[in-house]
């Protein structure tokens, strides 16, 4: 008597193997499909770009920058005179960059502060002060 696992062997037997199949067709078929599209989107692109006329760029972000005017040399003229364009503003007087106080509120005053004034308002002023001083620290404009 024959067994239904004897019936599939019998089966299987008589099938023909397949034969193998090719492989990357379909990765040829899409690698085709993304260069084609590639190139009609860049065709199309300049194709558009090129009938439409140029647009004039934006203009730059940055202010311009005010520049002192040239003077000849006289008795006035001092090393930062000459050298204007080299100077920082925070070389010239700090008082005058502060924040005025708001309207309404009590100013006492305007000034510098000492470098070791200004050390002793820290918790750890010793090595605050050596800090300040390796930093390059020079000068604090304060206001009250």
């Amino acid at each position: 008597m024959e067994t239904p696992a004897d019936a599939d062997a019998a089966a299987d037997a008589a099938v023909p193997p397949r034969p193998a199949r090719r492989r990357g067709r379909t990765t040829l078929l899409i690698a085709a499909a993304l260069a084609l599209g590639a190139l009609a989107g860049t065709a199309t692109g300049y194709a558009i770009q090129y009938h439409r006329a140029p647009t004039a760029l934006p203009p730059l972000a940055q202010r311009k920058l005010a520049l002192p005017k040239a003077l000849a040399p006289d008795d006035a003229t001092t090393l930062k005179t000459i050298n204007a364009n080299r100077w920082h503003k925070t070389d010239d007087d700090l008082v005058k960059l502060l924040v005025e106080p708001p309207s309404g509120a009590k100013g006492d005053g305007s000034g510098y502060d000492t470098l070791d004034s200004h050390a002793t308002g820290f918790e750890r002023s010793e090595p605050m002060f050596r800090e300040l001083v390796d930093s390059g620290f020079r000068r604090i404009a304060t206001t009250t």
